[in-house]
């Protein structure tokens, strides 16, 4: 989500050095495409694009950090998607319609 992001490991898989990836194009394709086969598709580019500003990855491996971790973890429970997957049973409340 920003220059400083995967800083060094982005390298070796091809990516940019310095340069900010954040095109929302391959979720809206990967969205679509799981749409399309009726697969649930939960896109956390949204939640990730409003941290871009915190260490979200690891240097060399990409990985998230514990930031990376927390944004997923929040994105998740509001996540209509993801929500609407939870068996009634886990406790966690799903939104109101």
């Amino acid at each position: 989500m920003g220059p400083e992001q995967w800083g060094q490991g982005r390298t070796a898989f091809g990516f940019e050095a310095g340069r900010t990836y954040d095109d929302p194009f391959p979720f809206e394709f990967l969205a679509a495409w799981a749409q399309a086969h009726d697969i649930p598709f939960m896109n956390t580019y949204p939640s990730f694009a409003a941290a871009r500003s915190e260490r979200l990855f690891h240097d060399w491996d990409g990985h998230f950090t514990a930031a990376g971790h927390r944004v997923v973890a929040e994105h998740l429970l509001r996540d209509p998607v993801f929500l609407g997957l939870l068996p009634p049973s886990t406790g966690i409340r799903r939104p109101s319609s």
